[in-house]
């Protein structure tokens, strides 16, 4: 069970480090910003959409007890998106990104690469996004694939 939970704080880790930015008081978000989540938070959404939170409020909502664990968001300027979902195996890696789809809109790529030697695992990703984005602008697309 040890090496579970090291290999999962690990993959969450990696995945929610790969890009920390902080966003200054005052400076609206032109485009989207990964968001650091720390490891291990997983929050009380539905899986496979996307969420959008514009206020801190929400965003404690979705997080309960843990919410104080989160790094700040400036909601004046910024609105956050957020996607979860469950690897029915485990996850060797968690690849994504926002794009700007051309209309307007953006979308959210997420490749999950699996393991099938391990067990069942969550994953979040989180962009801060400029201010007014809502679900309908971020189309999600999910891709799932073994890996060795």
């Amino acid at each position: 069970q040890t090496m579970k939970t090291r290999l999962l704080a690990c993959i969450v880790a990696a995945a929610a480090c790969v890009t920390a930015v902080s966003c200054s008081d005052n400076e609206p978000i032109k485009r989207p910003v990964q968001f650091d989540l720390p490891a291990g938070l997983t929050p009380d959404i539905a899986r496979n959409e996307v969420v959008v939170f514009h206020t801190r409020p929400e965003l404690d909502a979705a997080f309960g007890s843990e919410a104080a664990k989160l790094p700040k968001v400036d909601f004046k300027n910024a609105s956050l998106a957020m996607a979860t979902g469950l690897s029915d195996y485990g996850i060797i890696s968690l690849d994504h990104s926002m794009t700007a789809d051309g209309d307007g809109g953006y979308v959210l790529n997420v490749t999950v690469t699996e393991n099938f030697a391990t067990v069942v695992l969550p994953w979040t990703i989180a962009y801060i996004m400029p201010k007014g984005v809502s679900e309908g602008d971020i189309s999600l697309h999910v891709t799932h694939k073994s890996g060795s």
